[in-house]
């Protein structure tokens, strides 16, 4: 199994991709929905939850919301992305992003392969093997970017825990044939998922902020 850099790029950043706390908030002058829910617990008490919800995104720039959480990821991002053929998991990715160097583990079947790529070099690890330099990965260009320029953006849902849009893009940008339409999912000022379908495959990467993850490059061998 091998895939190209800018595929394994795709993979992670579409497979399969800023919260505006203003905009989920009653304070736009926008009309909002609250719910409350009150319950009676086995002990007679009584506990009262109250949730706001917003399901037209009224108030909110989606495009400004698009374009901050990427910005949150400009430094780097962990991910992790399944990949389903006709409802079956075909492919599995986990890995890094750190400014123009990746890692990323790519399993499929049995089979697991993990590649390092920087800017000068690129290296491919089969489950179990010796690293080996990898010439036919070409190298990380901002894979997130592609997701910068939508042909449009619209809101699905908003509520406390969250705000999805759905993007259209052109498929160009992803390696693919048509317009693609991509469910974005925003938490707490990040996007942390990204997902597609077509009619036989399901794509989608979860991301989260980095934490103290490096990316140790492999020394060539003498």
């Amino acid at each position: 199994m091998r895939l190209s850099g800018r595929r394994a790029a795709f993979v992670a950043t579409t497979a399969f991709i800023m919260l505006i706390a203003a905009g989920c908030s009653s304070s736009t002058g926008e009309a909002v929905d609250t719910t409350v829910t009150t319950v009676t617990t086995s002990q007679g008490e009584t506990a009262t939850t109250t949730s706001t919800v917003n399901p037209s995104g009224d108030g909110i720039d989606v495009q400004a919301l698009l374009a901050e959480a990427l910005s949150r990821y400009e430094d780097g991002y962990a991910f992790d992305a399944v990949a389903e053929i006709e409802g079956s998991q075909a492919a599995t990715v986990t890995g890094v992003v750190i400014g123009r160097k990746a890692e990323m583990k790519i399993t499929s079947g049995e089979a697991t392969v993990t590649y390092i790529i920087t800017p000068d070099q690129s290296w491919i690890q089969t489950e179990g093997g010796e690293w080996q330099e990898d010439a036919s990965a070409d190298t990380i260009e901002r894979p997130l970017d592609d997701l910068a320029s939508p042909t449009s953006i619209k809101i699905v849902a908003a509520d406390d825990n969250g705000i999805t849009a759905v993007a259209a893009y052109d498929g160009a940008a992803f390696d693919t044939e048509g317009a693609v339409d991509m469910n974005l999912v925003f938490v707490d000022g990040l996007l942390v998922r990204a997902s597609y379908s077509t009619d036989v495959a399901t794509v989608t990467t979860n991301f989260a902020a980095l934490g103290d993850q490096v990316i140790v490059v492999p020394v060539p061998s003498a």
